[in-house]
């Protein structure tokens, strides 16, 4: 079979071997051919080819003009090489998906758009945040006026709830995880040294909710006055962040890194400390608690993305409500009991066992290749390779 993408990724078309070209490695080995709709990279419109059979297409065209361009690019492509079946990574301005409507409709291809996070949901950030909602819901609704066989979702109880509000049957919610873990970095290893109590990796941005953290850390220097954190990341905030530690006392607690080199010294990290804490807002996954769980560290969140579908609060991690407080208590918890925390530590990584690389990225393969089967033999249900819900 071969398929159709349309990603925002930009790297693989500059010669970077990013995650979507390691992806790509395993994911190419299920079809045929692949063609990749991307944007335009820093003005590079060069077709690139990877891993003998995944071909890479830049538009033309910056953001103004890209749905029309790809939509162009996707025909050709599409009555050139007779593709099976379309995917589109949806988001922000919804491009992918708008385009993706047009080559489908015209070529006569089935089509799954995939809705991995919704910025706002279940919280926002920012007055922006607070619209994405909406412009999501105004996206669905078009997608399913446009014909679109089905929604690709990567949890399990908060993206098919916001889309059945969007008048989405349960046959067009297809679940295929797109949390692609490597057991053989992200594992346990013994006699690692807890060099320290909790860390944080991500981007320093609002909705990460490093404030939140840094808030916890002063209440519990209280009760722990030597609690080591380590933040990992760069971004916009980093400098007010570092600024409103200073204020409230947390300051010498926290060592500030601007980032890993690779994802070897993630897994280092994630095994040297005794919890890994997550505070965003909202999110699609994430995955760093997925890696952490994996090598067994334990992790202390808020209840987003796929976390409350793996998270059972107080036994294999501790999920937390948003603010400051809720978090040093959850963090107090997990610090000051050791007998919990040991359990935990115990039966985390069993919750991420599902998500083994190469069989996440075929059960994504064999999704769309059941979509092309089922609109080839006219069957109204989406994706059933999948957890369709």
């Amino acid at each position: 079979m071969k398929l159709l993408m349309l990603s925002g990724d930009r790297d693989t078309v500059l010669g970077k071997r990013g995650p979507f070209y390691y992806m790509q490695e395993v994911f190419s080995r299920h079809w045929e051919r692949i063609d990749v709709l991307t944007p335009r990279a820093a003005g590079s419109v060069t077709t690139r080819v990877i891993h003998g059979n995944v071909w890479f297409h830049p538009s033309e065209k910056g953001r103004l003009g890209i749905v029309a361009s790809h939509a162009a690019g996707g025909i050709r492509l599409a009555r050139e090489h007779g593709h099976d079946v379309i995917v589109s990574h949806d988001y922000g301005s919804y491009y992918n998906g708008r385009a993706a409507a047009r080559i489908a409709r015209a070529a006569e291809i089935p089509w799954m758009s995939e809705l991995f996070h919704v910025p706002g949901i279940p919280r926002a950030s920012n007055w922006k945040e607070r619209l994405e909602p909406s412009i999501c819901k105004y996206y669905v609704r078009f997608a399913m006026r446009s014909g679109v066989g089905a929604f690709r979702v990567m949890n399990h109880n908060e993206l098919p709830p916001f889309l059945r509000r969007c008048g989405v049957s349960d046959s067009q919610i297809c679940y295929l995880s797109a949390l692609y873990l490597d057991f053989d970095t992200f594992a346990p290893k013994g006699n690692v040294e807890k060099k320290w109590d909790l860390v944080f990796v991500g981007r320093m941005v609002a909705n990460k909710g490093v404030a939140a953290i840094i808030d916890a850390i002063a209440i519990l220097n209280k009760q722990f006055p030597r609690l080591r954190a380590c933040f990992v990341g760069q971004g916009p905030t980093r400098a007010a962040l570092e600024a409103r530690a200073k204020v409230n006392g947390a300051h010498a607690n926290i060592t500030w890194i601007d980032w890993l080199a690779t994802k070897e010294d993630l897994a280092d990290l994630y095994r040297s400390s005794k919890l890994l804490v997550c505070a965003s807002l909202n999110e699609g996954g994430p995955r760093v608690t997925c890696e952490a769980m994996a090598c067994g560290t334990p992790v202390v969140t808020t209840p987003i993305g796929v976390m409350t579908d793996l998270i059972q609060n107080g036994t294999n991690g501790w999920i937390f409500q948003f603010d400051a407080k809720s978090l040093a208590r959850a963090v107090a918890q997990a610090l000051g009991d050791a007998g919990a925390y040991a359990r935990a530590a115990a039966v985390c990584r069993d919750a991420v066992l599902p998500f083994e690389y190469k069989k996440t990225i075929g059960l994504y393969a064999r999704g769309l290749q059941q979509l092309a089967i089922d609109a080839s033999a006219g069957t109204a249900t989406a994706a059933a390779a999948g957890a369709v819900l």
